[in-house]
Parts: C-alpha cells; structure tokens; sequence
C-alpha cells in the first residue's frame, strides 16, 4: 500500500496522519519521525464489497462469511487482530403500506429524535429518521425513496430499511460476543446480533399507532391519547419515570396485540427477514471455521 501524507503548505511539514484508499476501503495509518505507532484504522462496507459499491440487495450470511475472507485474503487482515470500533447491522422489509407512513410517526424511547430529509430537502416528506436508544442509534429509512432519488428509472415496491448504529462497542461486544473481524465468522455470534437487532426494533414506539380493537377502557383510552403527545410523553418521563415505565409498557401490549396496525407489521417483518438472512448450511460454517484456523489469534 502507498500510504500518502498531506502537506502543510504554509510550513512544509508532512502530517503523521498517513491514509491509502482504494476507492472502496481506506486504511489510516500515524508516524511519529517517520516511525509507524498505534494502530491502522480501516473504513469501508462489507456489504458494499459483496456488491462492488452498492447495498441495494439482502446481505445473508452466506454473503457476509465470503466478504471478510475476501477482504482478509485481499489486504493481508488477521481478522483475529481486526477489532471493531463500530458496527452497524440492519435488515430492508417489503411492505403493504408507504414507509413515509410508519417514519413520521417513529418516536424514541428517549423522546429525541432527527429527521433526515430526501435530496430535495422538502420537509413536508421526510425519507427517514433517527432514534437515539442508550447504547445504540436506530435509523428507519425509505429505502425506495432512497433508491428513487439515486436512480430515478428504478421501478421499487415499498421498502423499509431497519438499521442498528453500534459506536459503544462494549455494550454490544459483551452481549453477542463480536470484537473482531474473526468474531463475525461465527454463526452463534452472528445469532446474538441478531437477536439485538430484532429486540432493538421491538422496543420502537410509533405514536400514532392507533390500536382498530374497541373498545377501551378509560385507563386504555388515555394512554393511548397521552402516548400520541410527544410533548407530553417527553414531560412524563422527566416528572414520573416510573409511570412513564409503567404507561409505555402497556402501550406496548395495546399496539402490538392488534395484528392490523402498522407497528405490528414493521415489527413481525424485521424478525421475519432477519432470521431469513441467518439462514446457511454446514458447509458454508465449515468454510468459516478453516478459514479461521489459518490465522494466529
């Protein structure tokens, strides 16, 4: 790798900052007088490496197992001593009714939330929005509309993208087992991730998800009026968290007890589609488990 410098052009003095890219994964490197220290940091996409840049398409186990040898065989990586400093995992679900529909109505657990906008930054049709959870960022997007906007000749159904952003990565080291490159070539760990990502989009709350079974009773009624208020929810927390527990759990159980509502159908699709792209044969395993007896841990 010809790893370059930048150049101050006021002193003349080289940075020891030292990047190389290929178009497709970036390598960061420091020097210290003209001596390499720390470690090499390295950016890019295994799932855009499967698909030469693109992500449009399910990136299934099978798929995720032939990236890191490849990248690993390609860049001389010991996918043992490649650790994770972040990791995203997410699933794209067909649905039967706008993703825009379920987007705008996505509320965080927190009560914060950002909007991203589509290309033509028209705020009246937001294409997707970010969820802030304690130790994770949650992102629903248009995927179509995403796709609509980048190549506008694409004929797309309505599809939703489901995303986990992991920037601690302690907390989800600790409970799937994935530190290392290494670590994603085991199908158990990759079955804790998953289970993450799926438990994550359960806990979404969308405000106004209005549950079609009636009747209510008064106590019914006002949560689900008072859980269409963000501001109100928001106050709640702040005020009486131990109701604002108490009344979330039973919104909850109203909205994903009635199969018509939208939640409901976000939900089942994320768990459906995630445990559709665990699924892989011994073989494909066996590859993984030799592939990673070739490295020294």
């Amino acid at each position: 790798m010809g790893f370059k410098a930048n150049v101050n052009t006021d002193t003349g003095e080289l940075s020891d900052k030292l990047v190389w890219s290929d178009g497709e994964w970036t390598f960061i490197r420091y020097e210290h007088n003209g001596k390499p220290y720390g470690r090499i940091k390295m950016y890019g996409s295994l799932h855009k490496h499967f698909e030469d840049g693109f992500n449009w398409s399910d990136f299934d186990v099978n798929a995720l197992f032939y990236s890191v040898i490849d990248v690993c065989g390609r860049y001389g990586i010991n996918p043992h001593l490649a650790r994770f400093y972040k990791l995203e995992a997410g699933v794209n679900i067909k649905t039967e009714f706008p993703p825009s529909t379920l987007i705008q109505n996505a509320f965080s657990l927190k009560g914060r939330s950002q909007v991203y906008h589509d290309m033509n930054n028209n705020r009246h049709q937001p294409i997707g929005k970010e969820l802030t959870g304690t130790d994770h960022r949650s992102k629903l997007y248009n995927k179509s509309g995403q796709l609509a906007a980048v190549q506008p000749n694409i004929q797309s159904s309505n599809i939703l993208r489901y995303e986990d952003h992991y920037s601690r990565m302690r907390d989800i080291s600790s409970h799937t087992g994935i530190y290392t490159l290494a670590d994603l070539c085991k199908y158990t760990n990759l079955q804790h991730l998953t289970n993450e990502v799926v438990n994550n989009s359960q806990r979404l709350i969308f405000l106004n998800d209005k549950p079609s079974c009636e009747p209510f009773g008064k106590t019914d009624r006002t949560i689900i009026s008072n859980w269409s208020n963000p501001t109100r929810t928001y106050q709640l927390k702040l005020s009486n968290p131990k109701k604002y527990s108490r009344e979330m759990k039973r919104y909850l159980q109203l909205t994903t007890s009635n199969t018509e509502n939208l939640s409901y159908q976000f939900r089942a699709g994320v768990k459906s589609k995630a445990n559709q792209l665990l699924q892989t044969d011994q073989r494909m395993i066996k590859a993984a488990q030799i592939f990673l007896s070739q490295y020294q841990s």
